[in-house]
Formats: structure tokens, sequence, C-alpha cells
């Protein structure tokens, strides 16, 4: 899934290093995907993705799905690998003051 490539890709801040003007709505949209996957809104803060990261992780965690099917197994740690690498990115981001 291209998304998740995106996630991995953008996971390292240094990836965020100058964005020209005609790349500004490629990445606002792939910001937003990035929130989303927190089930965030643009002008989220800091600390509301540290939050909702642990609301999320709580909820998706592996160990919660250990006497579950590999489907349900499966479906949750791909679920953890696109919420981390999104709070992975907005923190990296918005640390930097992005």
């Amino acid at each position: 899934d291209d998304l998740d490539d995106g996630f991995r890709a953008i996971a390292d801040e240094k990836t965020f290093v100058s964005v020209t003007f005609n790349d500004y709505h490629v990445v606002r949209a792939f910001l937003i995907e990035l929130l989303s996957a927190l089930d965030l809104t643009e002008g989220a803060s800091l600390d509301e993705v540290s939050l909702a990261y642990r609301r999320l992780a709580k909820t998706h965690h592996p160990d919660r799905f250990v006497g579950e099917s590999d489907e349900v197994r499966d479906f949750h740690a791909k679920k953890m690998l696109d919420i981390n690498a999104a709070y992975s990115s907005l923190k990296a981001l918005l640390a930097t003051g992005g």
C-alpha cells in the first residue's frame, strides 16, 4: 500500500528538509493522512498527537490479541505499524516547529 510506504519513508525527520511551493499540496495531503491515522485533524498539537497515540496503542497493541485468530492479530499488528509510523513522523515534524 502506498500510504504504508509513505509512512515509513517519512518516519525519519530528515525527510522534511525543504519543501518548494509546488510540493505544498502534496505534503499537506500527506500530513492530513498522518493525522487521520491517529484520528486527528489539522492543527493538532504535539500533546494531542501523543495522547491520540497512547489511546490507539492501548486499543491495537498486539499483546491484547494473543488468543485471537491470525486475521485479527494481523489486522491489529498492521494497524499498530501505521500508528507508530504516523506518530513518529508527526512527533518529529511538530518538535521541529513544522
